[in-house]
């Protein structure tokens, strides 16, 4: 096991993406008041 971590240690090192990429996902409750930014009308948002 620990030289799995080894290795992936230094695949991490040669390319940084790849911490992004094999993070964990981090389970978040959904808020009720959340809105995605995409709903949101541009032309709208400010007036007119």
């Amino acid at each position: 096991m620990l030289a799995v971590l080894y290795a992936v240690a230094q695949r991490v090192d040669e390319h940084p993406v790849l911490a992004v990429t094999l993070r964990f996902p981090v389970v978040r409750p959904v808020d009720p008041d959340w809105v995605a930014l995409e709903s949101i009308g541009v032309a709208g948002f400010y007036g007119d």
